[in-house]
């Protein structure tokens, strides 16, 4: 394969089909697995234009989350999914990324950032 960085310069179709294919995989690790890499290196990261397969290597940085994380944090994605504000705070207090002390501009902002991904 190649390193990922160079789906750049293939066509939309390919990029488009190499982006669903890294959110799937993300979403794999952290949610069916638990387990990820998570060294942001695009370099650990390769791309077989022949087969369309994504191969991980430089598992150095790689962890494991508990499922009691894994479960909290889908719920922060769902709420963020579904504009649900309340229950985006809840499950961010709850994993820690905020206290509940947060002023209304920051939990404005907080909600804002995460129903944009």
């Amino acid at each position: 394969g190649v390193s990922i960085s160079e789906v750049a310069t293939m066509s939309q179709d390919v990029r488009n089909d190499v982006a669903a294919r890294l959110l799937e995989l993300t979403m794999e690790e952290l949610f069916v697995h638990r387990f990820m890499q998570t060294d942001p290196n695009w370099g650990n990261f390769l791309y077989d234009p022949r087969t369309h397969i994504i191969s991980l290597i430089d598992f150095g940085a790689a962890r494991h989350y508990p499922a009691r994380f894994v479960d909290e944090y889908l719920k922060l994605v769902t709420a963020a999914a579904e504009g649900d504000r309340s229950a985006l705070i809840d499950a961010s207090i709850n994993l820690g990324f905020l206290t509940g002390d947060e002023s209304q501009v920051m939990l404005d902002a907080h909600c804002s950032s995460g129903m944009i991904v």
